[in-house]
C-alpha cells in the first residue's frame, strides 16, 4: 500500500462515557434478577413440575437434614449415590436443619444461587474494559 493512500475507517461506532455504559449494564441485570424472582413466585410449585433429578438432589439433602448423611434409601436402599459433588446436598441440608425439607425452599435455594450466579458473570464481564467501554 502507497504511503499516499489511505484507507478510510467507514465502520460506525457509537461512544458512550463509561458512567452510562455501566449504568445501562446494571439497569439490564437489574431487570434480569427481578424478572427471575417474579417468575419463580409466579410459577410457585406447580411449574415446572418437579423432574426425577431435583428429587435426587433433594431426597439427599433431606438424608443430611436428618441423620448427616447422604445416604438416602429412596434413591437406593444399598448403598448412598455419589454421582454430583456433594456441595448442594450439604448447602441444602443444612438449610433444611433450620427450616425444614420443603420443595419450595429447595427451589427458593436454587433460585439465590442462580442470581448470585448472575451476579458474579455480571461482576466479571463488568472488569472486562471491552466489553463495557
Amino acid at each position: 500500500m502507497d504511503e499516499n493512500q489511505q484507507t478510510e475507517n467507514t465502520s460506525f461506532r457509537i461512544s458512550f462515557p463509561v458512567w452510562l455504559s455501566r449504568s445501562i449494564f446494571g439497569l439490564i441485570l437489574l431487570v434480569i434478577l427481578i424478572t427471575n424472582v417474579i417468575v419463580h413466585i409466579q410459577a410457585s410449585y406447580s411449574f415446572p413440575i418437579p423432574w426425577p433429578d431435583e428429587s435426587h438432589f433433594v431426597w439427599q439433602s433431606i438424608a443430611f437434614q436428618k441423620a448427616n448423611t447422604l445416604f438416602s434409601p429412596v434413591l437406593n436402599p444399598e448403598r448412598t449415590i455419589y454421582w454430583m459433588p456433594p456441595g448442594y446436598f450439604l448447602v441444602l441440608g443444612t438449610i433444611f436443619k433450620l427450616t425444614g425439607a420443603s420443595l419450595g425452599i429447595a427451589r427458593t435455594i436454587s433460585l439465590v444461587m442462580v442470581l448470585v450466579g448472575i451476579m458474579l458473570i455480571a461482576y466479571m464481564l463488568s472488569r472486562l474494559r471491552f466489553a463495557l467501554v
